[in-house]
C-alpha cells in the first residue's frame, strides 16, 4: 500500500477535493433531510460551517484506524495525506497571495483545535465506525 502527500492544488487538479465536497454535501442531505427545504443561501452557509469539522473529524478518524495513531501525518484522502507539521507544504507556494501566513495559522489552528478534542476521546474510547458516526452527529449538532 502507498500513502502518498500532496498539497491543496494536486488534490484540487485531480478532483479529488470536489469528489470530497460531493460526497460530504450528500452525507449532510441524507442526515438532515430537512436542510434541503432551506434557501441556498442557507443551505450553503450550513455547509461551509460543518464541512471543515466534518473533514477534519474524519480525517483524525481515518489516521487513527489505519496507522493506530496520530504523530505527524493525517489521512486526507484514501490514498493522500498532509503534514500537520508543516501547513505550509499542504498549501503550494503562493496560495492565499498576501493572507497567506494568516490562512496558514488558521488550518493549523483549526486542526489543533479539532485534534484537542477528538483525538483524546478517540484514544479513550477505541470507537467503532458506528460510534464516529454519531460522533459527527455531535459535531453537527455544534452548528
Amino acid at each position: 500500500q502507498k500513502i502518498y502527500s500532496s498539497n491543496y492544488a494536486t488534490s484540487a487538479q485531480c478532483q479529488l477535493f470536489y469528489i470530497s465536497m460531493a460526497e460530504t454535501r450528500t452525507f449532510f442531505e441524507r442526515a438532515f433531510p430537512a436542510i434541503t427545504e432551506l434557501s441556498n443561501d442557507e443551505q450553503e452557509h450550513l455547509f461551509k460551517s460543518f464541512l471543515m469539522r466534518f473533514v477534519v473529524t474524519d480525517n483524525l478518524y481515518r489516521t487513527r484506524r489505519i496507522w493506530g495513531e496520530i504523530k505527524r501525518y493525517v489521512m486526507f484522502t484514501v490514498e493522500s495525506c498532509m503534514d500537520i507539521e508543516c501547513t505550509d507544504s499542504f498549501l503550494e507556494e503562493g496560495y492565499g497571495g498576501a493572507n497567506r501566513e494568516a490562512l496558514i495559522s488558521s488550518v493549523q489552528a483549526l486542526y489543533k483545535a479539532q485534534y484537542d478534542v477528538v483525538v483524546p476521546a478517540m484514544v479513550r474510547a477505541q470507537i467503532t465506525l458506528k460510534e464516529f458516526h454519531a460522533m459527527i452527529g455531535l459535531v453537527l449538532c455544534e452548528i
